[in-house]
């Protein structure tokens, strides 16, 4: 029995499987991708308009500025 044949299947089969799993793992990726983007839209659209982080500070007048 020549090994070459063998070696030959596996190789076409390893590159099948390969070739299949990374279409499916990109099509899983995009699923993902485009439910996040539909999810931060809706998130967008509940937000209040206002500073994300911080807070306006207003300073008190003091009584130094006023001499």
């Amino acid at each position: 029995m020549n090994p070459i044949p063998i070696l030959s299947n596996v190789v076409l089969v390893a590159t099948g499987v390969t070739i299949v799993l990374a279409v499916s793992s990109y099509a899983v990726y995009r699923l993902r991708d485009l439910r996040k983007r539909k999810k931060d839209r809706e998130k967008k659209k509940e937000q209040k308009g206002g500073p994300k982080y911080f807070e306006r500070f207003y300073p008190e007048k003091s009584s130094i500025s006023e001499e």
